[in-house]
């Protein structure tokens, strides 16, 4: 190894029942890194790799139990900036936020009817990947669910 550093950070939760029926739920990190090369040595990859953590995420759900077995469930995330190696030389891949959604029905013990949604603000955000080529998009989606317990 090397490098040498340290990390630190926080990372907080919280939930609240609101009423019988609905609860809220909130959750923090923060994150800092110092990682550096040790005197003498060297890393081609300048402790990019070592490094590539977002310093702050943040998520909040709502949750709702209806009458007649329905649920709504939904859940708001930010990522902030993630810091990547691309061959010893760091960039970024920018911060998103995005919301997540679902509702479903619970028709019987043994059947469920699910419509949801993930990444429902933007058509799509990238999440990790180098400029270029290798950078990929995480699509919006929405998909329909039928779960069977025999």
């Amino acid at each position: 190894m090397d490098w040498k550093g340290e990390t630190y950070g926080i990372e907080a939760n919280m939930s609240y029942q609101v009423m019988s029926w609905w609860q809220l739920s909130t959750n923090i990190n923060l994150l800092e890194e110092d990682i550096r090369i040790k005197e003498g040595k060297t890393d081609f990859n300048n402790t990019y790799n070592e490094t590539a953590d977002p310093k702050a995420q943040f998520l909040f759900r709502s949750t709702f139990e209806l009458p007649h077995s329905i649920s709504i469930n939904g859940a708001f995330r930010w990522v902030d900036e993630l810091p990547i190696n691309n061959a010893g030389v760091r960039e970024t891949v920018p911060d998103n936020a995005e919301l997540d959604g679902s509702i479903g029905w619970q028709a019987s013990n043994k059947l469920r009817l699910t419509v949801a949604g993930r990444n429902l603000l933007h058509k799509e955000h990238v999440e990790y990947g180098i400029l270029g080529s290798t950078r990929q998009a995480i699509k919006r989606s929405v998909y329909l669910r039928l779960s069977m317990h025999l």
